[in-house]
């Protein structure tokens, strides 16, 4: 190394240690002009562009330096690091396992092939990475918190929370540790205790996109959406890249029923990450809510989703099973929702009455909180597997190990679903049920099960990839909640005005529904309206705007935010008739009301979502709840609320009507199941096989 350059470069790392980057980036770039294979300065400036995001820059420079000097091992580290962070997580791996080999004792190298591996969906080797590390330099904070975070994941929460306190231990000042314990505090359901980290660690570094994040998300979840919100706003601010952000302002945004910003939160997220799935499928979520999307627009934003996040699936392989259409079929169940979840209600009465003689039930529970629905289901099937912290190929490969004949899909797009599992058909027969209202978009998924009422042959077919199974009789089966009383008597017998209601999300109250509710209130004009689930503050004060603007006085209206399971399932005290939104309809909400003993007031539309509530009220047998157009809804109303005493007797007998219909009928509506499942492997028993 020529002398002028050598002492040039010691000149510039004075700067460095100084914090004065550009002063020494400036004195790296002059070298190069004169000795351009000075590998020292090509890593010291490769690594200033990195700092400053110009991964492009940083990466040129550090792949010319490892071409000159391949046995640097320092070298190999650093590119294998920069392109991890730039998610080229392959060749990351390939050059953190040659720093690896040239210095078996290069514990920030373990670290980083963990980091890299982890983000190539090998947690287990990632663990085993950061162990390694930690071997070798017992208080290494990055690899105690990574080992945390990679524990974290799996599930180990408790394992998790000791590497974070230990890692706070080590560096008191640095914010990260102050959030990853708010994190894990958070995860372990100690909310309350985990908001002063959060704090904290904002004042420690105000200007940090992650710090604001990171609070942001834990005041979400104790009901600060407002302030949340803000917060989230500031984080995409300091950095536009940070791409969680973007997707839990628009989780905000559409439980603030602002939909169109919530669709463009999600948009701007897949911009910066065009395969974050999450993102993906929360934006595809949110078009169900939506009253100015066409159907065709709906299912085209489906198939690009396949398009996109499905592409680099490779083709699968023949299946081997066997191909009789009377044996014992294995039926496996993939879904997140296996605890306290809507689609429990409707999925345990299926569980627990499968003929076990023609079936063998498998679930696939991607659930990394269980709670003590978990526990109830995990004894209704015969063998229960856990998700968490496997890949999707990895998925994948153990329900073709477990050579389940019928795969059912019971999520869709909702929060952590495992569709990328599904794509690469690791059953031969695929079908999606329960938990979505549209498409999957893969072409993977054979069928998707439905009934008559919900989708008249005809209808909605070119919506999906799918091919529809209409079940016979009721696409529900609904199980009453233990904690649900006695009903109580009409509320407005003894207040003298009758209250609506409306259990849904907030996010169906679009403004033609808001308009809709305030001419029954106008129809009424003793009435009174109840909303649950408007979040606090702001949405809150523009909803009372709203109805004021339709002439609707702010007394005459109840609104709420979230409650506490035991004051819903005391709606009833409350509330005497229930209205249904649209064109997002209600579900598990319509079942709940008509337990309550509330009459469930719809409307009809003409797509899955829009007739939710008719199939529920169909099956329950009172389809004269559903009205057909907006008049006659209306008229539904004036006519439930004007007879308090016919009223009083409808709510008197709605439980005895469910119990004995469709829509509670256990036995029937799993032996429906069974035979669509049963329909479904016949046809593809009766399918040409490959030459």
């Amino acid at each position: 190394m020529p002398p002028a350059a050598d002492q040039r470069f010691a000149a510039a790392l004075a700067y460095e240690r100084r914090g004065e980057h550009a002063a020494a980036a400036a004195i790296y770039a002059e070298i190069l002009v004169h000795t351009p294979s000075h590998v020292p300065s090509l890593q010291a400036l490769g690594l200033v562009y990195f700092g400053r995001g110009e991964r492009v820059a940083a990466l040129t420079l550090l792949r010319h330096a490892c071409e000159l000097s391949p046995e640097d091992a320092e070298l190999q580290n650093n590119l294998g690091a920069v392109l991890n962070e730039d998610r080229q997580v392959e060749e990351a791996i390939v050059h953190l396992h040659k720093a690896i080999t040239l210095r078996p004792q290069y514990a920030a190298a373990h670290n980083n092939l963990g980091s890299a591996l982890r983000a190539y969906g090998k947690l287990a080797e990632a663990e085993h990475c950061y162990r390694e590390a930690l071997r070798l330099h017992p208080d290494f904070p990055p690899a105690i918190i990574n080992l945390g975070s990679v524990l974290r994941t799996a599930g180990r929460l408790t394992d998790a929370l000791g590497c974070y306190r230990r890692a706070l231990e080590l560096m008191p000042s640095s914010y990260e540790g102050w959030s990853n314990l708010g994190n894990i505090l958070m995860e372990t359901d100690r909310l309350a205790e985990s908001l002063p980290y959060f704090e904290e660690a904002l004042r420690l570094a105000p200007h940090s996109a992650l710090a604001n994040y990171n609070f942001a998300n834990a005041l979400k979840e104790s009901g600060a959406r407002d302030r949340a919100g803000q917060l989230l706003a500031r984080a995409v601010e300091l950095d536009p890249s940070l791409a969680e952000a973007h997707n839990n302002l628009g989780n905000i945004r559409r439980e603030q029923g602002c939909l169109p910003q919530a669709l463009a939160c999600f948009s701007r997220a897949l911009a910066v990450r065009p395969a974050y799935q999450t993102a993906h499928s929360n934006l595809l979520f949110t078009t169900a809510y939506m009253d100015d999307l066409a159907p065709a627009d709906i299912f085209a934003l489906h198939c690009g989703w396949a398009d996109l996040q499905a592409a680099r699936v490779p083709p699968p392989a023949p299946h081997d099973n066997l191909r009789d259409p009377h044996k014992r079929l294995k039926i496996g169940y993939v879904s997140p929702d296996f605890r306290t979840h809507s689609c429990a209600l409707f999925l345990a009465p299926l569980l627990y009455s499968h003929n076990r003689s023609v079936v063998e039930v498998y679930a696939y529970a991607e659930v990394a909180k269980p709670d003590a629905v978990t526990v109830q289901l995990q004894g209704q099937v015969d063998v229960w597997r856990s998700t968490v912290g496997l890949s999707d190929e990895e998925l994948a490969s153990l329900i073709r190990h477990d050579g389940i004949d019928v795969l059912v899909d019971l999520a869709g797009h909702t929060a952590n679903n495992r569709l990328l599992a599904l794509a690469r058909k690791p059953a031969p027969v695929q079908a999606t049920y329960l938990g979505y209202p549209a498409t999957t978009g893969l072409p993977a998924v054979d069928w998707r099960i439905t009934d008559a009422v919900t989708e008249p042959p005809g209808l909605t077919e070119r919506y999906y990839t799918e091919q529809l199974y209409r079940l016979p009789h009721s696409l529900w089966c609904y199980l009453a909640p233990s904690d649900m009383g006695a009903i109580p008597p009409l509320p407005a017998l003894s207040r003298g005005y009758v209250t609506f209601g409306s259990l849904n999300n907030y996010a169906k109250v679009g403004a033609r529904v808001v308009a809709l509710w305030a001419a029954v209130l106008t129809a009424v004009p003793s009435a009174r309206l109840r909303i649950m689930t408007v979040p606090e503050g702001e949405t809150q004060a523009l909803l009372m705007a709203q109805f004021a603007a339709l002439g609707i006085a702010r007394e005459r209206l109840d609104l709420l935010d979230r409650v506490p399971r035991d004051r819903y399932i005391r709606s009833g005290e409350e509330i005497d008739i229930a209205l249904d939104p649209f064109p997002c309809n209600g579900g598990t909400t319509t079942c709940d009301a008509l337990w309550m003993g509330l009459p469930v007031v719809a409307l009809k539309g003409n797509t899955f979502l829009s007739r939710a509530s008719l199939s529920v009220l169909n099956a329950a047998g009172y389809p004269q709840f559903a009205a057909a157009h907006e008049a006659q809804y209306i008229a539904l109303c004036v006519a439930l609320a004007g007879d308090l005493n016919h009223l009083a007797e409808i709510r008197q007998s709605l439980r005895a009507r469910m119990v004995a219909s469709a829509l509670m009928d256990v036995v029937g509506f799993t032996s429906d199941m069974e035979a669509a499942y049963r329909a479904m492997w016949v046809a593809w028993c009766e399918r040409p096989t490959a030459p």
